[in-house]
């Protein structure tokens, strides 16, 4: 099945006599569906606010944020990507074509910008965070997702005094960063683990040769993160969040290459955790982010977010 990307520029191609000379702003229908267009979106205006910065990664940040927080958020034969190094190309339908457009300008009318992003991790009770939330109580039968609630500043510091006292509540990471609109963060903690996971065949000189192949693995935790202005003026932050914890040692396994050509490889066995989520903060607000599966330590985050004055 071609994919949006390939349907978007098949019809700016097919409609523009063969090459992609449409201004921006410009809608086509596409193919077989009236009810989606296609539109080219000039990312220009955005990208001279940032001089210092690669063309085409600032497109492709933007295509990327666009597909986080389009409203109404895109259905699967949807598309969205940047064209050229300073257009996004978008297959989807006209509400989602006049969302993106009011994004754009609403970015270019900040000028260039950059956001504060702080997260606080905790590990907390499920009757701490009961205490601390009292909403999650009632809420989370309502669904298997990751609960939120928008904090005031007197709720982050009393969670922050509790965890100084209480046994039920631990801060375990704080980070802080400073970010370019759109660009993703990645803060790691943990340790790369090397393992051997398989091995290579190579025929030299009629010889067959068995090289390890190895493979690493994080043990720890991994948060990627990005935000950006949406068009109400609230900042956008996409969230995601991997725990893994692997056995040790590695168990081992014995197999055969070829033939009667006995070794070993490595299966890494581990619990990981994975929570995914996108949040709509207020500038300077924080909202709680917590998992909400079982009845043991939950994990849960203070998400602040910002815009920093720049000159």
């Amino acid at each position: 099945m071609p994919t949006a990307r390939a349907l978007a520029l098949a019809a700016l191609t097919t409609l523009s006599g063969g090459c992609v000379t449409n201004s921006a702003g410009q809608t086509i229908p596409a193919p077989g569906d009236p009810a989606r267009v296609v539109q080219l979106h000039d990312l220009q205006p955005w990208i001279e606010s940032d001089p210092s910065a690669d063309p085409a990664q600032l497109a492709d940040r933007f295509a990327s944020f666009v597909e986080e927080f389009v409203e109404p958020s895109l259905a699967a034969s949807d598309g969205v990507t940047s064209l050229s190094g300073r257009h996004l190309i978008a297959l989807a339908r006209p509400a989602q074509q006049a969302w993106i457009a009011d994004l754009l300008r609403t970015n270019v009318q900040q000028g260039f910008y950059q956001l504060e992003l702080r997260m606080h991790q905790l590990k907390v009770s499920a009757r701490q965070l009961g205490e601390i939330a009292p909403a999650w109580r009632t809420k989370r039968g309502e669904h298997d997702g990751p609960y939120q609630e928008a904090l005031t500043d007197q709720s982050v510091a009393k969670i922050l005094r509790a965890a100084e006292t209480s046994e039920d509540i631990e801060v375990l990471h704080a980070p802080s960063l400073l970010l370019n609109p759109m660009t993703e963060a990645t803060i790691e903690v943990g340790e790369e683990i090397s393992y051997l996971k398989d091995y290579a065949i190579q025929e030299v000189e009629g010889k067959l040769t068995y090289h390890p192949v190895y493979d690493t693995l994080l043990d720890g935790l991994r948060v990627r993160a990005s935000c950006g202005l949406l068009n109400d003026g609230h900042i956008g932050v996409a969230f995601d969040y991997q725990e893994r914890q692997v056995e040790r040692p590695i168990p081992e396994f014995a197999t055969t290459i070829g033939v009667n050509n006995k070794v070993k490889v490595q299966l890494p066995a581990s619990a990981s955790r994975h929570l995914e989520q996108k949040l709509r903060l207020r500038d300077g607000s924080t909202t709680l982010l917590a998992t909400t599966d079982g009845e043991g330590p939950q994990v849960m985050f203070l998400v602040r977010a910002a815009l920093v004055a720049t000159k």
